[in-house]
């Protein structure tokens, strides 16, 4: 099964190192947005030898529908921004992987350490589990 992704941050050292571990890991990806500040937007990141355009994430509350027809929007963009916006693409049905310290302490979001407790993502999508 092929996904539909975006990454929040892109242009950063994580959102790379992101893009470099899915394309290490032959993650199949069908469908890939990359978002970051304005000043990076128009410009492109190379992955798997196509060249992909870098948007510029929304200012204030995204509009509906933004991160609609993806599966997941991997973050990593400071907290700040992630409270900003996941909310968002919660609303457009969609899996916000953040790494953030944005609901770190939040009991009714799940901090999840694949290696320890990489089931509670499945628990949390079948509670429907939202900021």
């Amino acid at each position: 099964m092929s996904l539909n992704l975006a990454i929040v941050g892109a242009t950063g050292a994580v959102g790379r190192e992101i893009l470099a571990v899915l394309e290490q890991r032959s993650v199949p990806v069908a469908k890939l947005r990359l978002f970051a500040s304005a000043r990076s937007a128009g410009g492109t990141i190379t992955f798997r030898g196509t060249k992909i355009p870098i948007e510029a994430l929304p200012e204030g509350e995204p509009k509906a529908r933004t991160f609609a027809g993806l599966d997941a929007v991997l973050l990593s963009a400071g907290a700040t921004i992630s409270r900003r916006i996941i909310p968002a693409i919660v609303r457009d049905g969609v899996l916000a992987i953040d790494n953030s310290s944005a609901f770190r302490e939040d009991p009714k979001i799940p901090l999840v350490i694949p290696e320890l407790n990489g089931g509670r993502i499945a628990e949390a999508l079948a509670a429907g589990a939202a900021p």
